[in-house]
């Protein structure tokens, strides 16, 4: 989508369609006064009939009969103006945008004069709205009709320091693509995304985006010492990869480790899963997809930061050499893992990964992973669940969380816990009993053995929120993208 910029007021706008935000206190305002005059006073008596109440995310879309210079204008609400929030206005443009798709409109102008709003955030706000709410993953849609056809170009007129609005456009253009990309990735069928492929789609955005990357196979990684990872791979046709993934910015930066559950296909493996819970299983490397797409994001944005992102992929499937319960095996920090349940996996490839991440000498180690159906119980589909052994680092991902939208609730990390996932036979069990007892806490504490000593650390659990049954104003059905937004926030706005 072509991103545009211009500063026409409203009743000047040339295009196939203007939106035009409105509180639902908007009496008084310059731009709609213009608008109402122009159109007839047919606005005043919309809002005075309740027709058009303002409300957040409320559209209502009428013809202009050659009125204004658009041809259609598009109301767009934004609840009351004393109470609103960023994501008010991600919501009114998500859901703006998707009317238009449904209209089949190709270009949009947006008219924000009447919001108040530094120039940065404005930008920002509007442009990744525009960009995630016109993602569609139609590839495998052969009949036309099928597919629905996103906007071609989207304007935003504004009457602001025209240099830091594009500078916000700018950088969201590039985490709401690298959002889509990680959804594209997510998306796509296991079939069509095995290990191999995972790898080498990251080495592609890697190269797209001027980072180093170095793909490790499976003997590879047999010689370095990754039998955990292997393990949970053994079962299937398709072969594990390592992927490491590396962004140098500022010379003596700090460096931060990103890890990421690479599971490109669930099945359980000999505890294998039924039927229906198999369906969403292809989304179980939606932690990698977010770690790949944001180190695209730091090659692109050339953020000043030392960034490695790590993923072990493997598909877990009940094979004739599949890894069995009661099996132990040995991390590459030297821990043993005895295996409880073949379907607790993604805990098992991520210790190996976290115990890689020691080779650089990490000050702060994040991993990402849709890692407990626990997290959904606990927290549904509102937020993720974040643990971690620094406050601090917590507190910082959470602030991020609250500013993308992509929020977070912290669950703890006492020494009692440690007890459910000790092993009877090695080191720690990769299940901490069958009670359904504090599941996803018992998965962290798990990977808390394996981070490098000395490194901050927060894990990520987004089981609840990778992917959605249901769509949002900027959400679609599938793969949400639920991740990126959030660490790039957090990573764009690091004070080493």
């Amino acid at each position: 989508m072509k991103l545009l910029t211009g500063a026409k007021r409203a009743v000047e706008i040339k295009d196939d369609i203007l939106c035009f935000p409105l509180f639902e206190d908007a009496k008084g305002n310059e731009e709609l006064a213009q608008l109402d005059k122009a159109l007839h006073h047919l606005l005043l008596r919309l809002v005075e009939s309740k027709d058009f109440k303002g409300e957040v995310g409320e559209i209502y879309l009428l013809n202009t009969n050659e009125l204004l210079p658009a041809k259609r204008l598009m109301l767009v609400g934004l609840g009351k103006q004393k109470e609103f929030t960023l994501e008010k206005l991600r919501k009114g443009i998500g859901n703006a945008v998707k009317r238009a798709k449904q209209s089949a409109i190709l270009n949009m102008s947006f008219c924000a004069a009447n919001i108040d709003l530094e120039p940065y955030s404005l930008g920002k706000t509007i442009t990744e709205a525009a960009i995630l709410a016109n993602y569609t993953f139609d590839r495998y849609k052969t009949q036309e009709k099928d597919r629905k056809k996103p906007l071609e170009q989207f304007t935003l007129y504004h009457g602001r320091d025209d240099i830091l609005v594009k500078k916000g456009m700018h950088d969201a253009e590039i985490v709401s693509q690298a959002t889509n990309i990680a959804r594209d990735l997510i998306n796509t069928p296991a079939i069509s995304l095995t290990p191999e492929i995972l790898a080498e789609q990251a080495k592609e955005l890697c190269k797209e985006s001027n980072v180093k990357c170095t793909i490790f196979d499976e003997q590879q990684m047999k010689k370095i010492g990754m039998h955990a990872a292997l393990a949970v791979g053994s079962g299937s046709a398709h072969p594990p990869r390592f992927i490491v993934m590396e962004h140098r910015g500022k010379k003596k930066a700090q460096t931060i480790v990103l890890v990421g559950k690479g599971i490109t296909f669930d099945s359980g493996g000999l505890g294998i899963k039924l039927a229906d819970a198999m369906k969403t299983m292809k989304y179980d490397m939606s932690g990698a997809a977010a770690v790949i797409s944001v180190l695209y994001i730091a090659g692109k944005l050339k953020l000043p930061l030392h960034l490695v992102g790590l993923i072990a992929a493997a598909e877990n499937m009940p094979g004739c050499n599949a890894y069995r319960p009661g099996d132990v095996v040995t991390a590459l920090n030297g821990k043993t893992i005895e295996i409880q349940h073949t379907d607790a996996e993604g805990r098992v490839t991520l210790a190996d990964a976290l115990s890689y991440a020691a080779r650089f000498k990490p000050a702060v180690v994040i991993d990402i992973a849709t890692l407990t159906g626990a997290a959904s119980v606990a927290l549904g589909d509102v937020c993720a669940a974040i643990m971690g052994n620094d406050a601090q680092l917590v507190e910082t991902i959470k602030q991020a969380g609250e500013r993308a939208y992509e929020r977070v609730w912290e669950l703890p990390l006492y020494d009692e816990y440690a007890e459910l996932h000790k092993g009877a036979v090695g080191d720690v069990q990769n299940l901490g009993g069958w009670d359904g007892k504090a599941g996803t806490i018992v998965g962290g504490m798990f990977l808390k053995e394996f981070v490098p000593e000395g490194a901050k650390w927060a894990h990520l659990d987004i089981a609840g929120k990778a992917f959605s049954d249901k769509e949002n104003s900027y959400t679609v059905k599938g793969a949400t993208g639920f991740g990126v937004r959030l660490l790039a926030e957090v990573l764009q706005q690091w004070n080493s």
